[in-house]
């Protein structure tokens, strides 16, 4: 038996211990009659074997044994094995990352969430006074990011009420609840407009809180003459008033009379009166419809 056929049988011999079973004994990791016309490449090695595989290029090379009179390995065949282990990676790698991850994930701890005299957790307190590092601490402790205060609010809700913007990017990277809803004050982005934090608002929304129906963006109508009057899109709110960038007027064929809260005392449409692609801004109060569809 020639030196080729020796190691044609000892790959063979591999295989069939790793339970791959070969139909053509004639073909085992490049060991081809050269007779046949089309090469087949059989990549059976385990994912922890190429894993913990030092040099890809030994790898390849193991697998591919020179063939007599061959100097080097067949171009075709090792890219091959090569894309077929580049695959193996993609498919395999976010399954360990995610057992990695699951283990790293920070234990719930109880404890942490027992209200005191005013009914407030620690993180509710922390979120509230603005103390971003407390609160990191907490949740790396295991704090509820979700745990309510004796009146329903949660931390990202007593952040959004006392302004801290910095602790409300913690609260929301920890994963906090955007439309979690307390009785007396409504979510958190419900807060953040009503208080005039619009910056707040701002950040909420982009991590994908669930509009208000007159937050920025959102499409509202004032048509407080006779359903007459004007639609537009909020640019911002706050809680004196809500800034309107007009898109349209509806009816006020004859110009709607000035009024001196819902109008800034301008009179609506006709040729003097606010028009399409003004901005105007109105107390809340006056808004007849939130959230239109366009």
């Amino acid at each position: 038996m020639s030196n080729f056929e020796q190691t044609c049988a000892a790959k063979e011999a591999v295989i069939s211990q790793a339970g791959f079973k070969n139909r053509n004994s004639s073909i085992v990791w490049g060991c081809w009659k050269p007779k046949r016309k089309f090469r087949i490449v059989i990549f059976a090695l385990k994912f922890q074997q190429i894993w913990n595989s030092k040099e890809v290029g030994e790898l390849v090379m193991s697998i591919f044994p020179m063939s007599p009179g061959r100097r080097r390995v067949d171009r075709r065949a090792a890219l091959f094995a090569f894309a077929i282990l580049l695959i193996s990676l993609a498919v395999l790698a976010p399954s360990v990352l995610a057992q990695g991850g699951s283990k790293a994930s920070v234990q719930h701890d109880a404890t942490l969430d027992v209200r005191n005299e005013r009914g407030l957790t620690q993180l509710i307190e922390a979120a509230s006074a603005g103390q971003t590092a407390k609160v990191t601490s907490l949740l790396a402790q295991g704090a509820g990011v979700d745990a309510t205060a004796a009146d329903g609010r949660t931390a990202l809700i007593a952040a959004a009420q006392g302004g801290q913007i910095e602790a409300v990017e913690v609260l929301i990277a920890a994963g906090a609840n955007l439309n979690w809803t307390s009785r007396g004050t409504g979510t958190a982005l419900n807060v953040a407009e009503n208080t005039g934090q619009t910056q707040i608002a701002a950040l909420l929304l982009q991590s994908g809180a669930r509009s208000t129906g007159k937050s920025a963006g959102d499409t509202v109508c004032v048509r407080s003459w006779g359903g007459d009057g004007f639609c537009g899109t909020v640019k911002s709110f706050s809680i004196r008033s809500v800034q309107i960038q007009v898109t349209k007027i509806v009816g006020c064929a004859g110009t709607c009379q000035a009024k001196p809260d819902c109008s800034e005392a301008k009179p609506v449409g006709g040729n003097n009166g606010v028009q399409a692609g003004e901005q105007i801004a109105v107390p809340s109060w006056c808004l007849t419809q939130t959230g239109v569809k366009p």
